[in-house]
């Protein structure tokens, strides 16, 4: 049996009409339809990570979370604290991802000694830190290192006594009410009341300091604290440290702020375990801006027993000035004027001074000298046996204020032991 396809007459078996059909089918159907081309890449595998940085290194140090300094260049972890307990801490760890630390974070350490963490990346490639403390103990100093004031526009720098543990500076009679210290103090220490704070110094009268450890330290602040600056007869003086001196002595303390008006003020002689008070009989008084000076006579009462370092001091409101120098006191046999022949001397007259235990040198001030007098080739001065009658010839001009130019005045004579041991005093007036 024959049959025509597109054109053509084959001549076409029985048992193949079925396949060729369904083939014609097919080629039919895909004439008017696109090609469908599937492209097929073949695997690749994503590459590993090779991060392995540590980027967050936190510690808890005297309970607060302390953030670490990481140096990516040395691989270098580095804390710095003071006094903090460091073997057993478990450190919070930022690290790249992907990558592995050993060890392990929640691991505690003790980081006394540097610990060093490893950082593996995904790939494998390590990279290792030093973890390191710098845990210093805690500081123990609480000094006052230097204390300002500004008074009338001028800074004052206080005097510091880290002994005695004060702070002392004058004022004179400047308004105190409202001052601002400038304070420092030792490093990590810290003050109360705080430097550059406003304080009525009238009232405040000490500052504290707390070292870093806790320990803490008082310091004193005294304002216009007394001073004995120096001291002498009431002539002069005529020997050094310590000054030879008679009992019946007239003498002189220089100094700041002696205020003897002061509630419970007083001056004495010390030995170092008695008091001996002195009677005050004259009191000069100088003001500057920020001193008052005080000049305080007084005799060495003759009841007042021998001893070789006597202190002057002086104590007023809880403050205490003690004299540098000693005085070396004799009592027995002290020289005693009693009385002169004369009121008024005048050139040529002879003196006679009687008295007890009178020495054989004097000393006569005389416009702005002193003139030590003994019995020698310029004077003839001399003491009877039984040292109770002194005499003197007044042939000397220079101790006369009228060959000067000048009026009659009063002079104390001193009376001068051995090595210039001074003592008692008697006044006469020279013309």
């Amino acid at each position: 049996m024959g049959q025509e396809i597109n054109g053509f007459y084959c001549m076409i078996k029985p048992k193949h009409i079925c396949l060729l059909w369904i083939l014609f089918i097919f080629c039919s159907c895909n004439k008017d339809e696109s090609e469908i081309i599937t492209v097929v890449e073949p695997y690749v595998s994503e590459p590993l990570s090779t991060e392995n940085l540590i980027t967050s290194f936190v510690l808890v140090l005297n309970g607060n979370e302390e953030l670490g300094v990481i140096d990516q260049a040395t691989r270098l972890i580095s804390f710095t604290t003071a006094g903090a307990d460091i073997l057993e801490l478990q450190p919070k760890i930022e690290y790249s991802d992907k990558a592995t630390i050993s060890p392990l974070p929640n691991v505690e350490q003790n980081f006394e000694k540097e610990v060093a963490y490893t950082v593996l990346a995904e790939n494998g490639d390590p990279n290792i830190y030093r973890v390191k403390v710098d845990n210093r103990p805690l500081s123990d100093a609480n000094d006052i290192l230097s204390f300002k004031v500004t008074l009338n526009n001028q800074i004052i720098e206080a005097n510091i006594d880290n002994e005695l543990k004060e702070i002392s500076f004058n004022t004179g009679a400047i308004d105190i009410s409202n001052i601002s210290p400038i304070i420092e103090i030792s490093e990590h220490a810290k003050i109360f009341p705080e430097s550059e704070v406003s304080q009525n110094f009238n009232e405040l009268n000490k500052y504290t300091v707390t070292a870093e450890n806790g320990e803490k330290l008082e310091y004193k602040l005294v304002i216009n604290k007394p001073k004995i600056t120096s001291f002498r007869t009431a002539v002069g003086i005529f020997s050094n440290n310590p000054m030879l001196l008679y009992t019946g002595a007239d003498m002189v303390v220089n100094g700041e702020f002696l205020d003897m008006d002061k509630e419970g003020s007083e001056i004495y002689l010390f030995d170092g375990q008695n008091k001996f008070p002195l009677t005050i009989t004259d009191i000069q008084k100088t003001d500057q801006e920020f001193v008052t000076f005080h000049s305080l006579s007084f005799q060495i009462p003759r009841s007042i027993p021998s001893n070789p370092n006597y202190k002057i001091v002086y104590e007023a409101s809880g403050l205490k000035a003690e004299s540098e120098g000693l005085i070396d006191l004799i009592s027995e046999n002290a020289p005693n004027p009693i009385s002169l022949n004369q009121t008024l001397y005048q050139k040529d007259d002879i003196l006679e001074l009687t008295g007890e235990n009178l020495p054989e040198m004097i000393a006569i001030p005389s416009n702005g000298s002193l003139y030590l007098i003994a019995h020698s080739g310029n004077y003839d001065l001399i003491i009877n046996e039984e040292r109770t009658l002194l005499t003197l010839t007044l042939d000397n001009y220079f101790l006369f204020l009228s060959y000067y130019g000048r009026d009659d005045e009063e002079k104390s004579i001193i009376l001068l032991g051995p090595n210039r041991r001074a003592g008692a005093t008697i006044k006469a007036v020279f013309d």
